[in-house]
């Protein structure tokens, strides 16, 4: 038995039974020969990403390591991170299964592409959704076409109910939320491409579905719910009508993804627990960094898709779906703000600039983020406490490892939520909203929905301060 098959009996050994204890050391030593030998075969061939699906095998193998790593590496087991535990499962069956892996591939120059990629193009023919929980469901090409048809108000109706649809998250998981609208989304602008682009649209959001993690909150259906709200806002400041179809792409594609394989905590906890992700990133934007990482290596799966454009087209699209990604992490929030504020005071911002159409996007995108907070009062309020659940399963852990329980993480201080979500509001959403209110056209729609939402929702927070 080589190198490279001893450690992935070891990642297969520790993921396939709950109750061996392996030393983390023995895990990410094992870890890290895959990752090797994923980088040496890359360097080494010739293989023409536009033809053969070895590369596509190769970059699941690559997707799987960074997972693995992505695991608290200070208590490795299932108990812990049962999510993770869950999706590394499910990746390792994807990358060591019979028809996609034996030892013999690796150490193979022609790599035996018919049998790598004989997994991969089933997929694609059969267009079968996977994910985390149950999505064994054929989701073929004519049943998702005619199941978008139901959805007209995507990226149309500001308070479309996306709760509605999925009243737990193992049924958003199961169904597929970035699968089904993702597509109703993107539909009409990827049919201007080439007659099979669709068909292999879907194959692509089933992957990004599945990478997405059963939270609360960061799961798929706000993923979904971003790109649908970012959409709008695109169209109601006039940005939408100046977007080619490849802007457009890669903005939606941004927000359907812009949080995909979130692991529930936040980047101030990867940093205090020195999590894998957090090494690789130097603490810096290390989950929006990830899921960038993460959509691109998914992309590389789907070759059939990514040509479908230019490569100077998708060198651009990629870079503004990085920008748009890295724009959502709240520590660089008000760097965007005050950059197109002072650009729009200069009297110099013009949305027909490309460089002020862009920044006028990312504050959409950001907006749309948070977009919860201009929603409807009920909808806010179930939205507001699946992400106070998600913060409080980060402090638990932060308890439970000695570490200083971060703001809002504390479930002992649940009366100071409505304060905290009334700050919020006012310094963090409003100033947010109302460069989007500076740039509206005369329909005046963020003016009197998105920005009159807000208001009043920070009114019925003002109701539930408990007295002095």
């Amino acid at each position: 038995m080589d190198d490279l098959t001893s450690a992935l009996e070891v990642i297969r050994n520790f993921l396939m039974n709950e109750n061996t204890n392996f030393p983390p050391q023995q895990i990410w030593k094992s870890l890290e020969r895959i990752q090797l030998a994923v980088n040496e075969k890359f360097s080494s061939t010739k293989v023409s990403i536009r033809n053969d699906y070895f590369h596509s095998y190769f970059d699941r193998l690559n997707i799987f390591a960074n997972i693995c790593k992505g695991v608290n590496h200070s208590k490795v087991d299932a108990n812990s991170f049962p999510n993770s535990y869950r999706n590394l499962t499910h990746r390792l069956s994807d990358c060591t299964n019979d028809g996609s892996y034996t030892g013999d591939d690796l150490d193979d120059g022609k790599a035996n592409n018919q049998n790598c990629g004989a997994k991969n193009r089933r997929a694609v023919n059969n267009y079968t959704a996977r994910s985390d929980t149950d999505m064994g469901n054929d989701y073929n090409y004519t049943l998702i076409n005619n199941l978008s048809k139901n959805y007209c108000d995507l990226g149309n109706y500001w308070d479309f109910d996306f709760l509605a649809q999925y009243k737990n998250v193992d049924v958003v998981n199961a169904k597929g939320p970035v699968v089904v609208f993702g597509f109703a989304l993107l539909k009409k602008t990827l049919s201007k491409f080439h007659p099979s682009c669709l068909q292999y649209l879907l194959p692509l959001l089933m992957d990004i579905q599945r990478e997405y993690q059963p939270n609360h909150y960061h799961n798929s259906l706000h993923g979904a719910m971003v790109a649908h709200l970012a959409v709008i806002l695109s169209r109601e400041i006039g940005v939408e009508a100046l977007l080619s179809s490849y802007d457009h792409v890669a903005f939606v594609l941004a927000a359907l993804a812009h949080d995909v394989g979130h692991p529930g905590r936040n980047n101030l906890f990867l940093a205090n627990t020195a999590n894998p992700l957090s090494l690789i990133y130097n603490d810096i934007s290390t989950l929006e960094n990830y899921h960038s990482s993460l959509l691109f290596h998914i992309l590389r799966c789907h070759p059939e898709f990514v040509n479908q454009f230019g490569a100077k087209d998708w060198q651009n699209m990629r870079k503004r779906i990085v920008e748009l990604i890295l724009a959502t992490d709240m520590r660089c929030h008000f760097n965007h703000v005050n950059e197109i504020k002072e650009k729009r005071l200069s009297g110099n911002f013009d949305l027909c600039n490309q460089e002020d159409m862009w920044k006028a996007l990312v504050i959409c995108m950001k907006a749309a983020d948070i977009g919860h907070v201009a929603v409807n009062w009920e909808s806010h309020l179930q939205w507001t406490k699946l992400v106070t659940d998600e913060f409080y399963d980060q402090g638990d852990d932060e308890k439970r490892l000695g570490l200083p329980v971060s703001f809002l993480c504390d479930r002992n201080s649940a009366d100071q939520l409505p304060s905290t979500q009334i700050n919020f509001l006012k310094c963090i959403a409003i100033p947010l909203m109302e460069e989007l209110q500076h740039l509206e056209t005369d329909k005046k729609f963020v003016s009197n929905t998105v920005i009159a939402n807000v208001n009043n929702n920070i009114s019925e927070w003002s109701k539930k301060l408990s007295p002095k």
